[in-house]
């Protein structure tokens, strides 16, 4: 994780970077999250999280901007995102998931400028499905990694 941080190591001015604690997710989004990833942190609080957690044996990325003004710096977010995917996919990772909120503008379009594609129904295993259907207008995306080299 430091090579890492070292790369970021300058946030946009007024916030601050760290690595990703579980009680972020609590704290952000009433949700607790066992991710591996970085969280910015303005004032010391918590105002956004990119990071990467397994669930049944498949890698899932997360992220979350609580406070919109961050998302005026958003060519660092993207750069601190693909970081984030490169290092997951040099561990050895072949794919990542991701659940996309529909509602949300540019949701779509944000995850494939990161390189994420959406899975067309007969892609998607019963553990996908059971996600999606939880989380309610969202709908799963994955990258992989043999079709981006």
């Amino acid at each position: 994780m430091t090579n890492w941080l070292d790369k970021f190591n300058t946030p946009p001015e007024g916030y601050e970077f760290r690595q990703y604690h579980p009680s972020d997710g609590v704290e952000i989004e009433e949700v607790l999250f066992d991710v591996f990833g970085g969280t910015m942190t303005k004032d010391g609080k918590p105002v956004a999280y990119a990071g990467f957690s397994t669930i049944q044996d498949r890698v899932w990325a997360s992220f979350f901007i609580h406070d919109q003004n961050i998302r005026n710096h958003g060519l660092w977010l993207i750069r601190l995102i693909r970081e984030s995917i490169a290092m997951i996919r040099d561990s050895g990772a072949r794919e990542v998931y991701v659940l996309c909120d529909t509602r949300m503008p540019n949701a779509e379009a944000f995850l494939r400028v990161l390189g994420f594609k959406p899975l067309k129904a007969m892609e998607k295993p019963a553990d996908i499905i059971l996600y999606e259907g939880l989380m309610g207008g969202f709908k799963a995306w994955r990258i992989r990694f043999e079709e981006n080299n």
